[in-house]
């Protein structure tokens, strides 16, 4: 039997904007798939005791997290806030670990935001309490990010920091059986997932692509993912609408970095759910690229059922827009609002990121901003920049904080790590006050 462990959050705050442990699914099917028992425990899943978690959730799948308040890390201790460790408790994580009816022959460990490897380091400390001498295998975005950190500190016996086909040695030595795990994914039409390893399908994830063909200075999919490449639009719809009758589930998540740069793509999936008859709700938590929305796009999403509209902007400055990778332009974004209005998009369902706290980023750079998109007819969405090791914004980044943004700690974005005189916490604050109240 081989275990699957999405580990605990550790942070000052969190929320549960769609997560899904997308790598350990298709990991999961990939090991069924070559004869393996697979067992996966999330431990951000609130469905282990729904009588114990009074956290409000929404219909849509989304919600906040339990949380127990824990002790900070010694790099935290000036921070005047409470540190939590978000998910299930403790208690319920050893009750599912002693049920396991054998001894796991390998546990994989994912990992997401590099300030958040306490948790990881906390989850294999427990896991290797109850499995000594079974080997531990880290992967996921801190893992890729941070390779030397994640062996040093992860407590983890292998990081996996890419997934290139020489990595499949790893589990053929563990397991003493040559099997497959890691290789080009483009040779396939679909990115198979196994939804079946979730204890409740709140919602169903849209994985048309795999990474993404912008290299933002401030984004780390390219590292994450050197490629980029297209899964077929039949076969995405076909198991979208094959998921959404087995579990009776309306909520589709875009989970791909560039759902719309591939315009013929995005127009064939769309065309083919509206085709479905199926009453489907979209949500784009990571932002859909503005550049390609163009009318015909535009009133498809509307047929189509988009309901949660997340696009990336970042800034209405234009030397930042073409420094920072020429992912759009204002022009752009004023022709992509227009397209939406005329087919029926009203200004509140229009969600715009706008990136505060930018390295040597001024007040009144996010303000102008703020109004550009108010005065387009969209809605601002603040969100605080996170140095990405690995990015080229990372240098600057770290001439600019405060802090020292070699330990990971410190890139976590509630901290706004980039504050300066001309940009601090009040600031921000101030910024966000303005427009919860307007």
């Amino acid at each position: 039997m081989i275990l699957l462990i999405n580990p605990w959050i550790y942070d000052f705050a969190a929320y549960d904007m769609w997560m899904m442990p997308i790598g350990l699914l298709h990991l999961g099917y990939l090991l069924k798939k070559q004869g393996f028992e697979v067992k996966l425990i999330d431990l951000l899943d609130v469905n282990y005791d729904s009588n114990f978690f009074k956290v409000k959730r929404k219909e849509t799948g989304e919600g906040n997290l339990p949380y127990q308040e824990v002790e900070k890390p010694e790099f935290l201790k000036g921070i005047p806030r409470r540190y939590k460790r978000y998910g299930i408790p403790e208690e319920i994580f050893i009750r599912e670990l002693e049920s396991l009816l054998a001894r796991p022959e390998a546990i994989f460990v994912t990992s997401k935001m590099t300030y958040w490897y306490p948790g990881v380091a906390k989850t294999i400390s427990i896991l290797k309490k109850y499995f000594p001498g079974t080997k531990i295998i880290l992967g996921g975005t801190y893992a890729k990010l941070l390779p030397e950190h994640a062996k040093n500190f992860s407590g983890a016996d292998i990081v996996i920091s890419d997934e290139s086909i020489e990595n499949n040695w790893i589990l053929k030595d563990i397991l003493k059986k040559d099997i497959k795990l890691f290789g080009e994914i483009s040779q396939y039409q679909s990115y198979d997932i196994d939804l079946d390893l979730l204890l409740k399908v709140r919602f169903l994830p849209v994985l048309s692509t795999v990474g993404c063909p912008f290299r933002c200075t401030y984004c780390a999919s390219r590292k994450l993912f050197p490629f980029f490449h297209s899964f077929s639009p039949e076969q995405v719809v076909n198991q979208l609408i094959l998921w959404s009758e087995r579990y009776g589930v309306k909520d589709l998540t875009i989970f791909d970095d560039a759902f719309s740069v591939n315009t013929g793509k995005m127009k064939k999936i769309l065309t083919l759910l509206i085709k479905s008859g199926k009453k489907f709700r979209i949500h784009s938590p990571n932002a859909l690229h503005l550049r390609y929305i163009d009318s015909e796009i535009a009133g498809l999403m509307k047929e189509a059922g988009f309901y949660t509209i997340r696009f990336g902007l970042e800034s209405a400055d234009e030397e930042f827009q073409v420094s920072s990778g020429n992912k759009v332009s204002n022009s752009d974004f004023l022709k992509a609002i227009k397209n939406l209005h005329q087919q029926g998009f009203k200004p509140e369902e229009i969600g715009i990121y706008i990136m505060a706290g930018l390295p040597f980023q001024k007040k009144e750079d996010v303000w102008r901003t703020v109004k550009f998109v108010i005065d387009s007819g969209a809605k601002p969405k603040i969100v605080e920049y996170s140095p990405v090791p690995g990015t080229e914004m990372f240098e600057k980044a770290k001439q600019c904080s405060p802090f020292n943004l070699d330990e990971p700690l410190f890139q976590n974005n509630t901290l706004l790590p980039c504050r300066w005189d001309d940009f601090t916490q009040d600031d921000l604050e101030e910024i966000k006050l303005h427009l919860h109240t307007s």
